[in-house]
C-alpha cells in the first residue's frame, strides 16, 4: 500500500508556552512605550491600566493547497522549508 495523501500536518515546538509568553511580553511592553508616547504628545501622563482586551489567536489552521495528480510528479520538488510563527494579539 502506498500512501499519497497526507492530511493535517502540524509543525510545533516543544517550547510553544515560553515562545507565547515572550511574544506576550514583547507586545505588552511595545504597547506600554506607544501608550506613554501618545500620553506625552497629549500633555498627560499614565496612572493606570484602563482596559485590556485579550484575543487568544491559537491555534492556527494551516492553508491547503491541492497538489498535482501526475504519475510524474516529484515530492522532493514539492517541499518548501517553512517558518512556524508563533503570534498573540490583544486588543
Amino acid at each position: 500500500m502506498a500512501a499519497n495523501k497526507i492530511n493535517n500536518i502540524a509543525l510545533k515546538t516543544s517550547k510553544e508556552e515560553e515562545y507565547i509568553d515572550k511574544a506576550r511580553l514583547a507586545a505588552i511592553q511595545d504597547a506600554q512605550r506607544k501608550a506613554n508616547k501618545l500620553a506625552v504628545g497629549f500633555g498627560e501622563e499614565i496612572l493606570g491600566l484602563w482596559e485590556i482586551r485579550y484575543l487568544d489567536q491559537r491555534p492556527v489552521q494551516p492553508v491547503m493547497m491541492r497538489m498535482n495528480a501526475d504519475p510524474s510528479y516529484d515530492v522532493a520538488e514539492s517541499y518548501q522549508q517553512g517558518q512556524v510563527t508563533i503570534r498573540d494579539k490583544s486588543k
